[in-house]
């Protein structure tokens, strides 16, 4: 080995060992970056809730089928709609339905506008219904029914078994009063400033009670896209 070689890596052993290495020659460039959080706010339009019992009564048979007008115009019963801030937040999330001289046969079609106002664009989940002061899950697209159980009051939900031949025996076998179902435009992403309508359509069955009054309420939930268990689909 040549004596220059020799020399050249002593004394780089020589740096090493004062811990000096290359690196103190070369420029160390810093990134500075700031990130601030976006806000997902997710609300009903206040004063956007719309019902198809306006001038009179709607009916259909069971299984939500066969939507028409009731005979001879009767205008018996009908339907309160209210929105709901549970949160506190300045903003509705929550309607709240009230079913008025219910009676077997009377049906009613329920919509409404929710909003994205935050920065953050959301997608429509699933609901939550509320009944008897019981909150359920419910799938969009599902016949369920609302039970009273005649002798002690209890409330129940339950999802209609795709199986069921006859709605009429089945519903009278559990105390059902009300079949309902809920479903739109699940997956949808809404960006910032967008709107889009929510409906549920619902059907007063036999073994509802004379002189009772029904309440039930209903909220969407909305996730932040990049959250989404299910994917987001544009309008």
């Amino acid at each position: 080995m040549k004596r220059t070689s020799i020399i050249s890596i002593l004394v780089i052993v020589a740096f090493a060992m004062m811990g000096i290495g290359f690196a103190m020659w070369s420029d160390t460039v810093t990134v500075s970056a700031s990130a601030q959080a976006g806000d997902l706010k997710f609300h009903y339009i206040t004063g956007s809730s719309d019902s198809k019992d306006i001038a009179g009564d709607w009916t259909c048979d069971y299984g939500l089928r066969n939507i028409r007008g009731a005979v001879e115009g009767k205008d018996v019963g009908s339907t309160t709609i209210t929105m709901e801030d549970t949160n506190s937040d300045s903003f509705q999330d929550k309607i709240n339905v009230t079913v008025n001289n219910a009676y077997p046969c009377y049906f009613n079609d329920i919509s409404w506008w929710v909003e994205s106002t935050g920065s953050i664009p959301v997608i429509i989940q699933s609901a939550k219904l509320t009944w008897g002061g019981t909150e359920y899950d419910i799938i969009s697209g599902k016949l369920y029914i609302f039970c009273m159980d005649r002798d002690t009051g209890a409330y129940n939900l339950i999802k209609v078994p795709s199986t069921v031949g006859n709605l009429e025996d089945y519903y009278e076998s559990m105390d059902g009063v009300i079949e309902f179902k809920w479903g739109d435009n699940v997956g949808l992403q809404l960006h910032p400033h967008e709107s889009v309508e929510q409906s549920f359509i619902f059907h007063v069955v036999q073994p509802a009670q004379q002189n009772t009054t029904y309440n039930f309420g209903l909220s969407i939930k909305g996730i932040q896209w990049n959250e989404s268990p299910i994917p987001g689909h544009r309008p």
